[in-house]
């Protein structure tokens, strides 16, 4: 996750982080984001729960995710756009 957090708020938001159960690593960063989280999920759900929880901190403007998976599911060779519907 991509975090934007007021510069005020960096060291409460970071320690937050960091305890999160599910957090591989958290890294404060200049630039794009103040703080990048990588954290692991099996779910969209537990996902959310993640960002929210991270987003009603104080401080924080914007979380934005990234998300890689193990395997690819979904491949454009795999589109079919040519509005037949045979199968």
């Amino acid at each position: 996750m991509e975090i934007t957090v007021y510069n005020e708020k960096k060291n409460d938001l970071v320690k937050f982080v960091r305890e999160h159960p599910d957090v591989l690593m958290c890294i404060e960063g200049i630039g794009v984001c103040d703080v990048l989280a990588i954290i692991t999920v099996k779910s969209v759900n537990e996902l959310d729960y993640a960002k929210e929880a991270i987003r009603r901190q104080p401080g924080v403007r914007k979380v934005a995710t990234i998300i890689m998976i193990d395997e690819i599911q979904f491949l454009f060779e795999n589109l079919d756009i040519s509005g037949d519907k045979t199968i």
